[in-house]
């Protein structure tokens, strides 16, 4: 028993450790694909990522804190929608 909980462990090492060179020759490979409706739906994306993101850092400092992220979302609340259902 104890020789599998070894083997697993390491495996699951491995596993984490070639991990991060799968992703970023994924990336690569993503990058100049030929497909180019993909990258720029994903720039755009990216942007409208990026300004909400800066629309909510009122004090430009590159973090989300508790008090923005609640000031950001009570305009949202107040619009009065909610994907909650009520039925039973």
């Amino acid at each position: 028993m104890q020789f599998a909980k070894s083997l697993m462990l390491a495996l699951s090492l491995a596993a984490f450790a070639s991990a991060p060179a799968f992703a970023a020759d994924y990336s690569k490979s993503g990058s100049t694909s030929k497909n180019t409706s993909t990258s720029a739906a994903s720039g755009s994306s990216s942007s409208a990522k990026n300004d909400e993101f800066a629309r909510m850092d009122k004090n430009h400092d590159g973090k989300i804190s508790k008090q923005e992220w609640r000031d950001a979302h009570k305009s949202s609340a107040a619009g009065g929608s909610s994907s909650k259902s009520t039925h039973k």
